[in-house]
């Protein structure tokens, strides 16, 4: 006699976490990131203290100048500095680049 329910392969409790994860979600994904683009746009009350908005700042922009365009700056200027030695001093070329077209 087969018994009614058959045990999980795995944990209990793992199980209800495996089935919860699982599930899709009941909204499509375009609506949730609506929701999560009005959270930029309208300021939240919290305990009626009324908070403004999230905007970018000055800091902002120096953040993403500093952590993100220095080092792309940096490390584009390497690889330039890499193609000129190969190019110049390895194999002997006379120009790197756009000069060779002024040449």
């Amino acid at each position: 006699v087969m018994p009614a329910r058959v045990p999980p392969a795995v944990p209990f409790g793992l199980c209800s976490f495996v089935r919860r994860a699982m599930r899709f979600p009941s909204t499509p994904v375009g609506a949730s990131v609506l929701r999560v683009i009005a959270l930029f746009k309208k300021p939240v009350a919290v305990r009626g203290h009324v908070i403004p908005a999230r905007r970018y700042t000055g800091w902002a922009l120096i953040y993403v100048l500093v952590f993100v365009g220095l080092p792309v700056t940096v490390i584009g200027l390497m690889f330039d500095l890499v193609g000129w030695a190969i190019t110049v001093k390895l194999l002997g070329a006379d120009c790197y680049g756009i000069g060779c077209l002024f040449d």
